[in-house]
């Protein structure tokens, strides 16, 4: 595949890079789009189920929501796209992975600095803040009924992700500017990207002189910024850049 060679030439002449990820990253693992047609949306509407407000008026209600969630987020695995990210980072050429997915599967495929837009599979306690290591099978089964879990504390556990109506976490903005910054060029697969902060990721590489390479079905508003744009499945293209780098690299 030429243009697989064209980004693999890109991404070794302009090392380390930053790589930007959604929703099309883990479609392979069985991840659907939530909007898509046979999506969780399709069963629990955003605005009842998955807002800050929400989850404060009724945590039971949220919180069979939540359930389905982790029922989907504990069966799936990195797929090979995860697998040639991580890869790339063994290689030396990917730095950071900015990913706007919260199922874990880039730290779960072996890329160490994955900077979580809006969270991830991990739980808090409301009250207190502490971090909680998990739910028993009977707290799982009791959120699929309706019932919140709480903490020793007696407060309600939440996920760690960003429900409709939060903010992205700074910190996770300033480690994702600062990791475009410090790379020379961006990796974006998967996402159209339309939805800030994201959406100014590939706009700041470009102007900082790091061509943009993207991966995706079709053409994106980041296409515009793009050096390259792949149109392919990321679980097909991304394997045979990391075999041309590898070949490149002499690896």
């Amino acid at each position: 595949m030429a243009i697989a060679r064209e980004a693999a030439e890109l991404l070794v002449a302009h090392k380390p890079a930053t790589v930007l990820t959604g929703a099309g990253v883990s479609v392979d693992s069985g991840v659907p789009d939530f909007r898509s047609p046979g999506g969780i949306w399709e069963e629990f509407e955003p605005d009842e189920y998955a807002t800050a407000e929400a989850l404060a008026f009724d945590p039971d209600k949220s919180w069979a929501f939540f359930a389905a969630l982790f029922d989907l987020l504990r069966t799936i695995r990195p797929n090979e796209a995860h697998r040639a990210i991580a890869d790339l980072e063994g290689l030396g050429v990917v730095r950071s992975v900015v990913t706007q997915n919260i199922d874990g599967l880039h730290q779960a495929a072996g890329n160490r600095d994955v900077i979580e837009y809006h969270g991830g599979p991990a739980l808090l306690c409301i009250g207190c803040g502490a971090a909680v290591a998990g739910l028993t099978p009977t707290q799982l089964e009791a959120a699929r009924l309706g019932t919140a879990p709480r903490h020793s504390c007696g407060a309600v556990i939440r996920p760690a992700v960003v429900l409709f109506g939060e903010e992205i976490p700074p910190e996770a903005m300033r480690r994702s500017l600062e990791a475009v910054q410090a790379s020379h060029s961006l990796l974006v697969v998967g996402t159209s990207a339309q939805v800030w902060p994201a959406a100014g990721l590939p706009q700041l590489a470009a102007q900082q002189g790091s061509p943009v390479i993207e991966i995706n079905l079709e053409e994106t508003p980041i296409s515009r910024y793009a050096a390259l744009s792949i149109r392919g499945r990321a679980g097909e293209v991304l394997p045979e850049i990391v075999w041309q780098v590898r070949r490149m690299l002499g690896r």
